[in-house]
């Protein structure tokens, strides 16, 4: 009789615990299949560029795309590795796990413009001098100062860009300093100073959109600190780890799986 008081009271809450946990993978289908549309809208916004001019544009607002992003690899972040970093003495592993996820596909983004350019087959107006000029720096994830790009003599867009060899490297540059950021001051981000930091965020984001007219920034030098301002918002430790900190209460199982297919 007790076995079976016993099994009759397990098997509700192994019942909840199944539920749970199809609950938490619908929860996350969800946000893979909204990751795939975001992707599938950036590489068409850029390549519309190729074949028409802004005006033209079909997707003239699929750069927001990109602020899902920050939205979301912050939040599965956050979620992933938030108790390992409040427990302290993880920040260079946590900085070493991003690398190394990270780095791989980021260098060959960064090394092959130059073959391109090496092997003399047409890439824009980028010349091999500009992108000799911006390699080292974007190995480190760091834009190229603005007086070698002058030094190239060019002018457009391509002199503008704080990242000539791979346009869109900025916002990894950007990931990479907040990811360090947050990594530093986790343990202080109680959520009334996430609160104070979220409506400051939202604040420049604000300015940002009324000095520059758009929010299609951070890719270059004359928006640069805009950008900053962008991620900011979006990123790790105001709109995505407050999230965060609410969603660990009803997610709590199958928080490393979740890391390893959402954070990037």
């Amino acid at each position: 009789m007790k076995a079976q008081t016993h099994k009759a009271k397990t098997a509700p809450t192994e019942s909840a615990k199944q539920d749970e946990a199809k609950q938490q993978d619908h929860a996350f289908l969800v946000l893979d299949g909204l990751r795939g549309v975001a992707a599938i809208s950036v590489v068409v916004y850029h390549y519309m560029f190729y074949i028409t001019d802004y005006g033209r544009h079909g997707l003239p607002n699929a750069f927001l795309a990109v602020d899902f992003f920050f939205v979301l690899s912050g939040f599965i972040i956050a979620y992933t590795y938030e108790k390992r970093l409040l427990a302290g003495h993880f920040v260079g592993q946590f900085m070493l796990r991003r690398l190394i996820r990270l780095y791989p596909l980021y260098w060959l983004g960064m090394t092959l413009p130059l073959l391109i350019v090496v092997a003399k087959i047409e890439y824009h107006n980028e010349t091999l001098a500009q992108l000799l000029n911006s390699y080292p720096y974007g190995l480190l994830f760091l834009p190229t100062p603005h007086f070698l790009l002058s030094a190239t003599g060019h002018t457009g867009r391509v002199t503008t860009e704080i990242f000539p060899a791979n346009g869109v490297a900025w916002t990894l540059s950007l990931e990479i300093g907040v990811n360090f950021i947050y990594a530093l001051i986790c343990h202080r981000l109680t959520t009334p100073r996430l609160a104070i930091l979220t409506f400051m965020g939202g604040l420049g984001v604000a300015i940002a959109l009324w000095f520059y007219g758009h929010l299609n920034i951070g890719w270059n030098w004359s928006t640069y600190l805009g950008g900053w301002a962008r991620v900011v918002f979006c990123r790790r430790f105001f709109v995505s780890a407050l999230s965060s900190q609410r969603t660990a209460q009803t997610f709590p199982s199958n928080r490393h799986n979740i890391g390893n297919c959402y954070a990037g």
